[in-house]
């Protein structure tokens, strides 16, 4: 869970000062460089169900997202070139290795950190810019929020929780930086608190690294038996030339059941 107390930083700073200006974007700029693009390009996704494209896409957006050091900071819209770079690794894999697409089957993708999806705002329901809300139009009378909503594709819901609490719940149509988006509704009269998902780290993942010329990329299931968590590995190594090889496959034996083979 994120508070309000994570984002002190107003969110001006940089565009105030006019100083500063130049300073983050050197910093945005050597950030995107610093990823290695890859040289191969994915055979398509004639052969890629869309609802396995669409998982793909979410996963890279989620990649790209743990390259940043400072995700409230960082920008709102992922950029394009950093998803693709990703996408098109979990394609070739996918296309290449018949037991990839095994694991797709058996459910292994990212898991929810970070968020990508939706933001839920925990508010003040007589604040003036809610009146719409309470009349159940998913809209504000607040121009920050609604531009926000505007410019990044956002869907608004609204519910109660079991506390009694009113939520506004931001859901994106393609996968943002929720917590960029969280910074900015932080700062707006009548926010209590943000929920953001928080790390999961005994849930299925998929993570990567650049380990010198190829990309390492790791494959984790975590799995139930006899109510003991389990784990299991596959790590793949995919070079600047597309060539895909699984170098590992580790931990205790996957059930048959779990169609991961």
């Amino acid at each position: 869970m994120l508070t309000r107390s994570l984002f002190k930083q107003p969110i001006w700073v940089c565009s105030l000062v006019m100083l500063c200006a130049l300073p983050c974007h050197i910093q945005s700029q050597d950030h995107h460089e610093s990823i290695a693009r890859v040289n191969f390009t994915a055979r398509g996704t004639n052969s890629l169900p869309n609802h396995v494209a669409r998982l793909f896409r979410i996963d890279a957006a989620r990649m790209a997202l743990r390259t940043y050091d400072d995700l409230p900071n960082a920008p709102i819209q992922i950029e394009e070139t950093q998803i693709e770079t990703y996408f098109s690794l979990l394609v070739r894999i996918y296309e290449t290795d018949a037991v990839a697409k095994s694991l797709v089957q058996c459910g292994i993708h990212t898991n929810d950190f970070p968020s990508t999806a939706y933001l839920v705002v925990v508010y003040d329901p007589s604040v003036e810019w809610a009146e719409p809300l309470r009349r159940g139009v998913t809209t504000t009378k607040n121009a920050q929020i609604n531009k926000l909503v505007e410019m990044n594709e956002l869907i608004l819901e609204t519910q109660t929780d079991e506390k009694g609490e009113a939520l506004l719940i931001f859901r994106a149509v393609e996968p943002l930086n929720m917590a960029a988006l969280g910074r900015e509704l932080s700062t707006i009269a009548g926010v209590k608190r943000l929920d953001i998902p928080s790390n999961t780290s005994q849930s299925s993942d998929i993570q990567i690294q650049r380990i010198g010329n190829v990309w390492e990329v790791n494959y984790v299931f975590f799995f139930k038996e006899e109510n003991i968590t389990q784990q299991h590995r596959w790590i793949y190594q995919v070079n600047d030339d597309g060539n895909v090889d699984l170098i590992s496959e580790t931990g205790a034996p996957v059930p048959e059941g779990m169609s991961c083979y």
